[in-house]
């Protein structure tokens, strides 16, 4: 029997997300629930109430709630880096949700089944639950990419103790050669590489950042459904990054997935496709695309005022 991983619930000032959020997840009742929070910010009246209502949308779990709550504001990369850490000093394996993050019924037995079929395997870094790509002409039941998206995922101990978010012991010009042998291609690896120099100078509050390139240094791979199983509802001025929806974004659930899964042939290899469709559409971004994005930038800026 495929054993049920421990579910990690991320929240914040979001009372209204981390009550829906609460509600899905009551069929998973009897699973361990790790809670991690960042603290209020002192120049925001009101926060201390906002946080302390999400955390307490999750305190009737049954069997409890492990809670990791910050006593002052970290910001996003800081808290989330070390809640996980957090995590992984207590179990092997979780699955992930942040609190506007609303999944499908099947995604926890996706993710404990590939969780289960992986662990071993070192090369796969996480098991992911958003089809971000268009669908592709194959009956497979799951891809693989050197891509990885958190919104709605699972991962091993094995895989976060890779995270890093100063790269010290390699050399700006070592990371930037290494980053573009993994992806094949220097225009992506100049965006990772310029990402990287944000989060560093603070520009960019940002874990996921460090968390791609420490899987693409390690030269690994993340598995996605065939049909998407998390709808991100957190667009909007009190998101964090996301302000407005993107068109890569899936607003729906896609079909079932029929469980368990088949990973026949049982090769784990990367879809070039699929990794040239992520960075063109979501990452560096080929140049219509960039246009595209500039002028909806443009257009939410003019109609802002």
């Amino acid at each position: 029997m495929v054993r049920k991983a421990p579910i990690v619930v991320i929240v914040f000032n979001r009372p209204h997300h981390a009550r829906q959020l609460r509600r899905l997840l009551d069929e998973q009742q009897g699973r361990e629930l790790y809670l991690i929070a960042d603290g209020a910010r002192d120049n925001i009246p009101g926060e201390t109430r906002l946080v302390q209502e999400s955390v307490d949308a999750f305190a009737d779990w049954r069997g409890g709630v492990k809670s990791n709550i910050a006593t002052t504001n970290l910001g996003c990369k800081q808290r989330i880096a070390s809640g996980l850490d957090w995590v992984f000093e207590h179990c092997e394996c979780a699955i992930i949700l942040e609190d506007d993050l609303q999944p499908a019924a099947q995604f926890f037995d996706y993710c404990d089944e590939l969780l289960a079929a992986f662990e071993n395997n070192h090369e796969v870094k996480s098991i992911c639950g958003s089809k971000l790509f268009p669908q592709r002409g194959s009956s497979s039941s799951v891809f693989y990419s050197k891509y990885g998206n958190s919104w709605g995922w699972a991962t091993w101990r094995r895989a976060w103790v890779e995270y890093d978010d100063t790269f010290a012991d390699r050399s700006s010009f070592a990371r930037l050669r290494a980053i573009a042998t993994h992806l094949n291609s220097v225009k992506a690896a100049l965006y990772w590489h310029i990402m990287i120099r944000w989060v560093w100078e603070g520009r960019r509050d940002s874990w996921d950042y460090c968390w791609m390139v420490a899987c693409f240094l390690n030269r690994g791979v993340h598995v996605y459904p065939a049909s998407n199983l998390i709808v991100n509802s957190g667009f909007g001025l009190d998101s964090t990054h996301t302000a407005e929806h993107e068109p890569y974004m899936p607003l729906e659930f896609g079909e079932r997935l029929s469980l368990p899964l088949d990973l026949s042939p049982g090769v784990v290899e990367s879809d070039e496709q699929i990794d040239a469709w992520i960075d063109d559409n979501i990452y560096s971004k080929s140049a219509p695309v960039r246009l595209r994005w500039l002028s909806r930038k443009i257009a939410a800026k003019f109609k802002a005022g």
